[in-house]
């Protein structure tokens, strides 16, 4: 399973164009290997034959209300 990612930084239009592009994406750099790995972890789960899904907690109530209505 593959997922491709597109990012676009937008810039004000008068920026120079010797702007540090480190010093605004490496947040982004930092947080999207953790995401990654949560990831992919999280499919390897649920992909799992031991996989059961379990009850959502309080934090998800949104998304329990969504699967009782809509589905």
């Amino acid at each position: 399973m593959e997922t491709d990612v597109i990012l676009t930084w937008l810039v004000d239009k008068d920026a120079d164009n010797d702007i540090d592009a480190d010093a605004i994406s490496w947040m982004w750099d930092v947080t999207t290997v953790q995401d990654k790995k949560i990831t992919e972890d999280n499919a390897d789960g649920i992909m799992s034959r031991a996989y059961r899904p379990g009850p959502y907690t309080p934090l998800e109530s949104q998304t329990s209300f969504f699967v009782q209505t809509y589905l």
